[in-house]
């Protein structure tokens, strides 16, 4: 029920019938969208329309999201084909909404639309907003581009492959060599005589032979 009341004096008011009212009275603006694509997914972002609300300053949008949480539904369609579609209701909760849609063939076009119920009652919900579309990257345009990075990846591994091939052989030579060289140094011909011991002229014996 509501009513209105009209102030005659500070101590007078005259209040009109009082009218029943329920939700499917309930008149809401469309939501706007934005679309933004990674790939084959799709990101939309839906903003709610401002909401009068008494604790909102003057001059500040304050979306409808901040007095109820709404259902949001966000439906993709194929613009050359609308019997291709997906759709997601999600609760919000925030003051934005986020969906997310992957799965989305290449070379096409997509468009998003958006709109947004009453949480208790669905009749009182608002119309579609404005459909915001976006075309998905073409294989043609894919295919070229993978080439390209597997040709500049061949370039960058190819010398790097080279190096790691002839580090083995230099390595085996080398070890090849160093027995020659440490029988070089092992030779008895070429060790450095060790230097006569001191002896104690005490401990030499001197005998003679009678014979």
């Amino acid at each position: 029920m509501i009513r209105l009341g009209v102030h005659l004096s500070p101590s007078s008011t005259a209040w009109m019938r009082p009218l029943k009212f329920d939700y499917s009275d309930f008149t809401f603006s469309p939501p706007s969208v934005s679309v933004s694509l990674k790939e084959d997914h799709l990101t939309v972002k839906v903003q709610f329309p401002c909401a009068t609300n008494r604790r909102c300053s003057l001059g500040r949008c304050c979306p409808i999201s901040e007095l109820i949480h709404p259902w949001t539904t966000v439906t993709v369609y194929n613009k050359q084909n609308h019997s291709e579609y997906q759709r997601r209701t999600v609760w919000t909760q925030e003051v934005v909404s986020h969906v997310e849609f992957s799965g989305l063939a290449a070379g096409q076009n997509y468009c998003a639309v958006a709109n947004f119920s009453f949480p208790t009652f669905s009749m009182a919900a608002s119309p579609k907003s404005s459909p915001q579309c976006v075309q998905t990257v073409s294989q043609s345009v894919l295919l070229p581009a993978v080439c390209l990075g597997i040709g500049l990846t061949s370039l960058l591994l190819v010398p790097l492959l080279a190096v790691f091939l002839k580090r083995p052989k230099h390595t085996a030579l080398t070890s090849e060599n160093q027995p020659e060289t440490l029988a070089s140094v092992q030779d008895p011909d070429s060790l450095v005589p060790l230097s006569p011991v001191p002896v104690d002229p005490c401990d030499i014996q001197l005998e003679f032979d009678d014979t």
